[in-house]
């Protein structure tokens, strides 16, 4: 279902090796579900796939600010705004401030740009995932109605487990069709204001080996998870819960369509 894409298995290490920075982070004590780090791979891997594909396919020099970790902060029709991943044609923006961390960027004209935002769900998200739809719908409206355009890719780990405050494994949440359907309703609005341009949605199983043991089990702790972890067979798949043909369709989208999706999008 997901294969005849080549870029597939990049895109399962980088997101191996998000996950992987992710339980370090919490080795360190950084709380990684949160951390910049986290995403570096990911975001590194997406915005190298994305600047490659428009210049074989558009033979027009794009330049991509991912700068390893710096945030692109850029001005939206309200407020300004962090950006994941941005992309624009060469001489259509200027650095107006860069520190350590950021690079603050004004764009000539909008309508030449792509900003992409990245989110990799690996751990409690029915309690969050209200506020990242809404957050979604926001930041569309503040971009689109400047005139950038906009994608969202969202990752889904499989299963995910619901930690405690203690890091403590209590129970594993089933990404439900309901979880899916309103993504694939938003995106059926994506010429309007409130919707992304562009949207990817992909389900990773990764378990987590120390030898032959599975290390996320119910009672397992998040710092014996990442301490122990040797390996991860990562895969990308179709949850048993999901059975309408549409989500079906909708989660089976290979990442080579959506960059295919991004050159088509130039022309309108």
């Amino acid at each position: 279902m997901f294969f005849g894409c080549i870029k597939e298995k990049g895109l399962k290490a980088s997101l191996y090796q998000s996950y992987f920075n992710y339980l370090m982070d919490y080795l360190k004590g950084k709380k990684g579900s949160r951390g910049t780090n986290k995403l570096l791979p990911l975001h590194g891997f997406i915005a190298k796939s994305i600047k490659e594909h428009l210049k074989e396919n558009l033979k027009i020099d794009f330049d991509v600010f991912y700068l390893n970790g710096k945030e692109v902060e850029i001005d939206g029709e309200f407020s300004s705004k962090r950006v994941d991943i941005f992309i624009s044609m060469k001489g259509n923006y200027k650095i107006v401030r860069e520190t350590e961390r950021k690079v603050k960027v004004y764009v000539k004209n909008p309508n030449l740009s792509f900003i992409f935002s990245v989110k990799f769900i690996t751990s409690n998200y029915k309690q969050n995932s209200n506020n990242y739809f809404e957050n979604l719908i926001g930041e569309c409206v503040n971009l689109k109605l400047k005139g950038f355009k906009f994608g969202h890719l969202l990752f889904f780990k499989y299963p995910l487990p619901y930690f405690d405050k203690e890091g403590e494994i209590t129970h594993f949440e089933e990404i439900e069709e309901k979880d899916i359907l309103k993504y694939y309703k938003l995106f059926q609005n994506r010429d309007k204001e409130f919707s992304p341009n562009l949207l990817f949605l992909g389900i990773y199983e990764i378990v987590p080996y120390y030898k032959n043991e599975k290390l996320e089990e119910k009672g397992k702790n998040i710092v014996e998870i990442a301490r122990n972890l040797k390996y991860a067979l990562i895969r990308r798949i179709l949850p048993p819960s999901i059975k309408t043909e549409v989500l079906i369709e909708f989660l089976s989208q290979p990442f080579c369509k959506f960059l295919d999706e991004l050159v088509f999008l130039k022309f309108i």
